[in-house]
């Protein structure tokens, strides 16, 4: 008999180890509402959205913040403060669409010539070892995510909630702890090599 809810997720641990496959079921059924909804990959993140709408009184945007927030607490290996946001606002009341690119930049200094004397490749169309440019510093970009935040507020917030009262569900969860679920747990652990390789040294080489 076939199991159309069983899953498995499989990956191999940066270094090349294999990563143990993630198995779990998943039967959902729609969620509807009529006065507003909140949706991400983890429900603590979920709830602060909620909170923010019910409680609080805020708006889309002011919960879309909270959210993201959270979601760098409880879901470190997908998102998290030191990387990008991107928004899009759909008005009612105009019935528009509308964008914020919280996008990094990369370093001022960083050239092509840069990266192909620091991983030289001359097998590949650019002469740069991408998967040795990948996991090193020359990789990171500024962070856009808060600044973005903050931009997405002054453009959409209600106006009524400040920056601190919106971050404040992550900061409690990040302070107090949190329980770890299973296909988080599954790609933090696997993430977790590369951490150690960033910490033997700058680029970890």
């Amino acid at each position: 008999m076939a199991d159309w809810g069983a899953n498995v997720v499989e990956g191999s641990e940066a270094g090349g180890a294999p990563a143990p496959p993630l198995r779990f079921r998943s039967r959902r059924s729609p969620v509807l509402a009529t006065t507003g909804m909140v949706s991400s990959s983890q429900p603590l993140a979920t709830s602060a959205g909620v909170h923010v709408l019910r409680a609080l009184g805020g708006n889309a945007a002011d919960a879309a913040v909270a959210v993201a927030a959270v979601l760098a607490v409880v879901e470190p290996c997908s998102t998290g403060l030191g990387g990008d946001m991107f928004a899009l606002y759909h008005d009612a009341a105009t019935r528009t669409v509308s964008a914020v690119n919280g996008s990094g930049r990369s370093a001022a200094g960083l050239t092509l010539g840069v990266l192909q004397r620091a991983f030289p490749d001359a097998r590949t169309p650019t002469g740069i070892a991408s998967d040795r440019f990948r996991t090193s510093a020359h990789a990171v970009t500024v962070p856009g995510a808060a600044a973005g935040w903050e931009d997405f507020l002054g453009r959409h917030g209600s106006g009524t909630l400040t920056m601190a009262a919106l971050l404040q569900p992550a900061v409690d969860l990040a302070e107090r702890g949190f329980p770890v679920a299973p296909v988080t747990a599954h790609f933090w652990r696997r993430g977790m090599p590369l951490i150690r390789q960033w910490e033997a040294g700058p680029g970890g080489e």
